[in-house]
């Protein structure tokens, strides 16, 4: 795909990290937009969909939030964010490549989509 090859290119990371990466941010997109909406954005940008199966498993906190969540605890529902440098770090990627990895993404979603498809990504990121 496009975008894995840029970002492996522009980040300097591996494939399989720019695809964990990727398949985390099209995951968290998933759960956070439902179906109608995702369904909007795959079909504005080709080759995304079906990316959240490259996802890695979150680490710690992952546990800790599903731990909290099954308590009724406020950790259950980690903010976008959150959840994404959890899955970062699961690929060996830092929150500083996080930072650096988002802005590309929405970029080539905005290019290969349009505006309304970079805001459907760019607003669950929040």
């Amino acid at each position: 795909m496009e975008l894995i090859n840029q970002l492996v290119e522009q980040l300097g990371i591996t494939s399989d990290q720019a695809k964990g990466g990727l398949g985390a941010l099209i995951s968290v997109a998933r759960e956070k937009l439902g179906d109608e909406k995702y369904s909007q954005l795959t079909a504005a940008v080709p080759g995304l969909s079906g990316m959240e199966t490259s996802a890695p498993q979150g680490g710690t906190l992952s546990a800790v939030g599903a731990l909290a969540g099954s308590l009724g605890g406020s950790l259950g529902k980690l903010g976008s964010m959150g959840q994404l440098a959890d899955k970062f770090a699961a690929i060996d990627l830092g929150n500083d490549m996080l930072g650096r990895f988002l802005p590309l993404v929405l970029a080539f979603v905005e290019q290969k989509g349009g505006s309304a498809a970079k805001q459907l990504l760019a607003g669950v990121m929040k």
